[in-house]
């Protein structure tokens, strides 16, 4: 038992060593999976991975599916990175590590490059500044797979109006949106895609549920006919007479 925990120890302090490269080299880690952290970030024993050149939503991230119902398309594009790993072990190249010292990089699950596999899948998208992907998505696209099987924000633009983004700011840049760029309004909610705080009617009274400090923020639905709304800010959510979640 002894010898197996040393052992532990002394891989996952080279692992830690490999991965600490300049962005001039490459760096390689290969082991279990220790922790699931969204749809394209992992952690190898304790080094954390963002799997370069994608992007998937967030996990307090709703999307909207083909018959016109908010899903948690975040939750589901973690379960599909999970699926494909499948309990395998995982190995990551790459050569840039980023802000958050995270190694940007590509992985495989045995042959399976499994950042091209989500794209493939449609739970992934090429992240704004990438088209390694391009024609994969393409294919998952027109295949109405996953994400493409309904509508969804992109999750960059999520982040940002999470984040108190302007989203007039926004819409006066050029970037020309796909046909998944927005959510529409369905039987369940009609939110502008920039108001997307939640304000729920329950038993303990009007709460609203933020994407940044909910842990209920997936789960919650709002029925706009029995009185529930959506919100663009905290401040106007407190103004109509809500008050925050606690968790």
């Amino acid at each position: 038992m002894l010898r197996t925990v040393v052992l532990h120890c002394i891989v996952g302090a080279l692992v830690g060593f490999q991965v600490l490269l300049t962005n001039a080299l490459a760096a390689s880690i290969e082991g279990p999976v220790t922790h699931y952290i969204d749809g394209d970030s992992i952690k190898i024993w304790k080094q954390s991975i963002r799997l370069i050149d994608i992007d998937t939503p967030e996990v307090a991230q709703d999307c909207i599916n083909s018959r016109g119902k908010a899903y948690a398309c975040g939750i589901e594009a973690s379960n599909a990175l999970k699926r494909i790993i499948a309990k395998q072990q995982v190995r990551c190249v790459g050569d840039q590590v980023d802000r958050y010292k995270r190694l940007l990089a590509t992985c495989y699950a045995g042959e399976v490059n499994i950042n091209r596999e989500l794209i493939l899948r449609g739970w992934a998208v090429n992240y704004r500044t990438s088209e390694k992907y391009a024609r994969e998505q393409g294919v998952a696209k027109d295949s109405k797979k996953g994400l493409w099987a309904g509508e969804f924000l992109e999750p960059y633009k999520f982040r940002q109006r999470s984040k108190g983004f302007d989203p007039k700011a926004e819409q006066s840049n050029s970037y020309a949106p796909s046909s998944g760029d927005k959510i529409a309004a369905s039987g369940e909610s009609a939110a502008n895609v920039a108001c997307n705080i939640k304000g729920n009617i329950s038993s303990s009274g009007r709460i609203y549920h933020t994407p940044w400090g909910s842990r209920s923020y997936a789960k919650t639905r709002i029925n706009v006919s029995a009185g529930e709304r959506w919100f663009c800010s905290e401040a106007e959510a407190e103004k109509a007479g809500w008050r925050a979640a606690k968790r």
